[in-house]
């Protein structure tokens, strides 16, 4: 053991830090000890080469008051290196939920100190992820950076458990409310946003990642996201999950809001939230829509349908190539056809079981042909479904429905649940080919990323 040791330390300094940081586990569990710390007690010589490598002392990681302790080793250590800071509080403040007369770990004054240890570097800050439980925590720390610049800072990820509507009044902190803008002093390479309830985010103008969730409803105003999606002109890829209530928005006779960069478009919500945003919105280089709703009446779509924005569809999303149909009723969303004719991937993600005798009418063909372009069907289905005689049947029938109307579906790409169902069905190959749903066979953006396991990076 000795002399592998030894070969090991007569590495250049540079390259051994270089190895550890990609032997570096991509997760490790809280109760672990990071790698920089073991490897740092292994001998002198290793310990010399972990200490004097400040890339190894770049991801902080706070989850309770106990990491202030180490907190200032790893800020000094790390140099001048950017940070990547990690505050996962949400266990820490977990014993304030009981009703036993415990109190959270999170407090106003913990924050404040931690505030005072890291904002300090935060011209350093390339990356900031922090999950909470309550809202109240996420604004506190986040006015410490408000008005502040953060040169370096390429992500922005802030997760809330339990809205500030939801919590009971006395744990609200008294200047919640005030509005606040995180890093309002400027990101000029901030291309990564995931914000959860919190209503404010930090200036957007050099996006191309957003995602917004459950904001808070009375600050998200149909003025406020317009202009704010207006400031964010680059954005590539853009997801709304249950992030805005509707209600209250007007209906478009003509879009409003241009994004003309955005490729990837997600929206779950209610079917006439989907409808107001689709119509509120101009995206001509759009390749990728997914929907998840239960569109209950079909309110959503026929809203879309009785609209002039597609009296010629194929002008509203021109690029459109994927469509991903995702827990949604397929009664009532057989006209998406009609709206999204160039489509050539339709993606049906678990959707209700009950709702496959209905597949029929997405592909009906007469009077006019429907997705001219449509070569590629993807289904996913729970294992259960899957061997249900719900499923297969309605496949199987519309693959043969567009064989014989001379549109035949070429691939059907499905998980391997589904995969066995239709590989038993013995004339399935007369009507399309099946196969295994893979990265290699299927490469839609949204679902790449997520199968990559960077859904929240």
């Amino acid at each position: 053991m000795s002399d592998e040791i030894t070969t090991i330390s007569h590495l250049p300094p540079e390259i051994w830090a270089q190895v550890i940081v990609l032997a570096r586990p991509h997760k490790l569990p809280k109760h672990i000890l990071p790698i920089e710390v073991v490897l740092s007690h292994v001998c002198s010589d290793w310990r010399s080469v972990v200490i004097s490598s400040p890339e190894l002392w770049a991801n902080i990681k706070i989850f309770s008051p106990k990491s202030l302790a180490y907190l200032p080793t790893y800020l000094q250590r790390s140099g001048g290196w950017p940070l990547s800071l990690f505050l996962d509080l949400y266990d820490a403040e977990k014993p304030s939920l009981y009703r036993n007369g415990a109190t959270a770990l999170i407090s106003s004054a913990f924050l404040d100190t931690l505030a005072e240890l890291v904002v300090p570097h935060v011209s350093r800050w390339r990356r900031f992820v922090m999950f909470t439980i309550r809202e109240a925590n996420s604004r506190h720390f986040l006015a410490h950076v408000h008005g502040l610049a953060a040169p370096l800072l390429e992500c922005v990820k802030v997760l809330v458990e339990m809205p500030a509507e939801r919590e009971e009044p006395a744990t609200q902190d008294a200047s919640s409310t005030e509005p606040l803008v995180p890093f309002s002093g400027g990101v000029p390479l901030l291309k990564r946003l995931d914000m959860e309830s919190v209503y404010s985010w930090p200036p957007v103008s050099n996006l191309t990642f957003l995602q917004l969730q459950r904001l808070t409803e009375e600050s998200m105003t149909f003025q406020r996201v317009v202009d704010g999606l207006k400031e964010a002109s680059n954005l590539k890829t853009l997801l709304l999950h249950r992030a805005i209530d509707c209600l209250d928005w007007p209906i478009n006779a003509q879009p409003i809001l241009e994004l003309n960069h955005l490729e990837v478009l997600s929206i779950v919500g209610d079917g006439l939230s989907i409808s107001k945003l689709l119509l509120a919105l101009s995206a001509p280089a759009l390749r990728s829509l997914w929907l998840e709703s239960t569109f209950a009446t079909g309110d959503g779509m026929s809203q879309l349908m009785s609209s002039t924005q597609f009296a010629n569809p194929e002008h509203k999303f021109p690029e459109l190539r994927y469509l991903t149909l995702q827990l949604m009723n397929l009664q009532h969303v057989s006209s998406c056809a009609r709206l999204f004719p160039t489509v050539s991937h339709l993606h049906l993600s678990f959707c209700p079981t009950w709702g496959w005798r209905y597949l029929h009418d997405i592909f009906k063909t007469t009077p006019v042909a429907k997705w001219g372009n449509l070569k590629t069907l993807i289904v996913r289905t729970s294992r259960e479904d899957s061997r249900s005689n719900t499923v297969l049947p309605a496949v199987l029938a519309a693959c043969r429905q567009r064989a014989e109307a001379g549109l035949k579906i070429d691939t059907l790409l499905s998980d391997q649940g589904c995969l066995e169902a239709f590989g038993s069905a013995q004339d399935i190959l007369k009507y399309t080919n099946p196969q295994a749903l893979s990265l290699e066979s299927y490469d839609e953006p949204l679902w790449v990323f997520r199968e990559m396991g960077d859904e929240r990076f």
